[in-house]
Formats: structure tokens, sequence, C-alpha cells
């Protein structure tokens, strides 16, 4: 698994570049350097824990031209997202945790594909900040994939934070557009 994190540029002109870090148990590590001030995209392929199966916390420090490092900022962490179904009912609950490191969440986006349509679907989108939600109608005969896009708001362009993407071979979900 490999996380991608992006972040905007420091306004200081005396920027050399970006110091990552990741909370690795309970220590914040750095693990890597990214050079230019306008270089503000950082993946993550070398992982000491799995995205897949846990959330992620990273945080990013400013390098100066002095090789002066700010204090790193607060803590960005990926949404793990998980889920549960009831056969009986034909629904799956899916639940995640919350992203970290905005000061709010404009919206959830459910989205959705199967093997039989590649393109993901906006199953629905909550303007709410929220983190469980269930979808109903299920058809137990395909397999179906699923991701939570977070979105938040920040200055004049939105922020997103996508989850991992569970599948299940089981079921799919019929939709009526």
């Amino acid at each position: 698994g490999k996380v991608q994190i992006g972040w905007q540029a420091e306004p200081s002109n005396d920027v050399l570049g970006y110091v990552i870090y990741q909370d690795i148990g309970s220590v914040t590590v750095a693990i890597d350097t990214v050079y230019g001030k306008y270089n503000t995209y950082y993946s993550d392929s070398s992982l000491k824990e799995n995205p897949l199966t846990k959330q992620v916390k990273y945080r990013i420090g400013v390098l100066d031209s002095c090789l002066n490092i700010s204090p790193a900022l607060s803590y960005h962490t990926s949404s793990f997202l998980n889920y549960s179904i009831d056969k009986c009912k034909k629904e799956i609950k899916l639940y995640w945790t919350k992203y970290q490191g905005w000061k709010s969440i404009k919206s959830h986006e459910i989205l959705y594909k199967t093997d039989y349509n590649k393109s993901w679907i906006v199953y629905k989108e909550y303007n709410q900040d929220i983190t469980s939600a269930i979808i109903t109608n299920l058809k137990f005969d395909k397999k179906i994939y699923l991701k939570i896009i977070s979105i938040s708001q920040l200055f004049c362009f939105p922020s997103s934070c996508t989850s991992n993407t569970v599948s299940r071979k089981m079921c799919t979900q019929q939709i009526s557009t």
C-alpha cells in the first residue's frame, strides 16, 4: 500500500523544501525530505504500517536555506474504512476513522464500483461530519468496491482525503437513476 499526501506551499520566500514526518507507534520520525518550495506532494510507498489495515499519521516541517526546520505542523491522518454486512437486511454498514488535521469537514462522499462498471460512482454525499453510513437494497451476486472521500473547504478551494478501498465479492448495490 501507499499513501499520497499534498499540502499548500509555505508563503515564505525562504523555503528549501519540506521534511515529512510519520508517527510510527508513539514516536514521530522524519522519513523523507521533498526539495523545492512548490513541490508539495509526497507518495509514501515505504510504509512501516499498512494503510490498508490502519490509519496513518503524518506531519510536515518547512526546511529553510540555512537548513533550519520549522516545528512540524499538526498531524494529518489517513481515513481508514471498514464495513460489516447484514445479509438478512441486505445492507452494508460502513464506518471509518475521522480525518484529523482540518478544522472542519464539509462533506463525505461514498463511492462504489463493481467488476462490471469500472468507474467510481457517487452513491451518496453527506453534508455533515459523520463516521458511518448504511448502504441498502443489496443484490448478492457481484463484487463491490467502496471508498470514502472526506472533503474540507480550505481557503478558496477544497481539500480531500480518500480512504482505503474495501471490497466484497458477495454483494453489489442496485442503484436506480
